[in-house]
């Protein structure tokens, strides 16, 4: 059965129901029977043909993550690969939804899976995913006489649509201005998901090892990145929902009270699995200098999407068949 798909994979569920539980009489003590499980498939619904530009990581690295991720309880078991995708573990579950946030318990869970997430030691690159420099690329496509064409086509498809405000759009003052404020403060480089929005928390039914019911899933994207990238991309999340007509999920942009809450609870974790002497709680790992990591990150995840949204797609590319969700996503982004 299909579950779901996201921007880099499809997602089926597997099951045994047949009613022949025999099997089981064949398992070693330290074993359970596995009756239902996962296969994710590469290639997603929004990022089709070539991903590479959007993948710092390669898949074989990817599997360790994810293998390490299951073993150590902060993500679902990796029960084998293949080639074009992976069997994954079944977790009972629902999606998370901002209310969730407002439950201390959940809050706390949700900081401490992340902060483990971040403090993975790892053999792999320190190249990071450089989402502005991404944006940077993608609205250059955008902003030529085809790009411009391309979407004024769409946009007549639509009603007309008055699009012009994109067009006049400062893009390229708003990415300059961007990555001369990053240079005015110090970060800590972690492993970051890339992708830390809602739809990729899960609230298990039933609480893991660590009796916590908050599991991080999907770390595709995953690269060495400033962990202020991850935050805010988690914060902006909260003003949208890719389920709803509208893209938007009614909700605010977390309030700073909020903000400082679910900041001051990752740094409580972090400082846990950091184990290291430069920890600095009155300078670089304060709730004030997160928080202003995590709004850079913010602005720069949101400028990401506008590029991606903006970028002209060809027919291989699932999204250029759906006009009306792309423009009111990224109208709902530049708002």
């Amino acid at each position: 059965m299909k579950k779901s798909g996201g921007m880099c994979s499809r997602l089926y569920i597997v099951e045994d129901i047949s009613s022949n539980n025999n099997d089981s009489d064949n398992c070693d003590n330290d074993d359970e029977l596995v009756k239902k499980f996962l296969i994710r498939l590469y290639g997603g619904k929004v990022i089709g043909g070539d991903e590479s530009k959007y993948l710092t990581l390669d898949r074989s690295t990817q599997i360790l993550i994810y293998y390490l991720c299951g073993e150590i309880g902060c993500g679902p078991k990796i029960y084998g690969s293949f080639n074009g995708g992976r069997l994954e573990e079944f977790i009972p579950c629902r999606l998370m939804v901002t209310d969730d946030l407002n439950n201390s318990t959940l809050r706390q869970n949700f900081a401490s899976k992340l902060a483990r997430i971040h403090n993975l030691k790892l053999p792999i690159t320190s190249k990071i995913l450089d989402t502005l420099e991404m944006a940077k690329e993608s609205l250059k496509l955008f902003d030529t006489a085809d790009g411009h064409e391309y979407h004024q086509k769409l946009a007549a498809q639509m009603g007309p649509l008055d699009i012009s405000y994109i067009f006049e759009f400062d893009w390229r003052s708003a990415i300059e201005w961007m990555i001369d404020v990053g240079k005015k403060f110090e970060t800590r480089h972690v492993l970051c998901t890339n992708d830390m929005n809602i739809a990729n928390a899960l609230i298990r039914d039933k609480p893991d090892k660590f009796g916590e019911y908050v599991t991080l899933v999907d770390y595709e994207l995953a690269s060495m990145n400033p962990r202020g990238i991850d935050l805010g991309n988690h914060f902006l999340f909260h003003t949208i929902d890719v389920n709803s007509p509208t893209f938007l999920s009614g909700i605010d942009y977390p309030s700073e009270d909020l903000r400082q809450k679910i900041i001051g609870e990752y740094l409580e974790q972090s400082k846990i699995f950091h184990n290291g002497s430069d920890w600095d709680e009155n300078g670089i790992d304060s709730i004030e200098h997160v928080l202003l990591e995590a709004e850079h990150g913010c602005l720069q995840k949101t400028l990401f999407f506008l590029g991606f949204m903006l970028e002209p797609k060809d027919e291989t590319n699932p999204m250029s068949t759906d006009v009306e969700m792309m423009y009111k996503f990224y109208v709902s982004i530049l708002k």
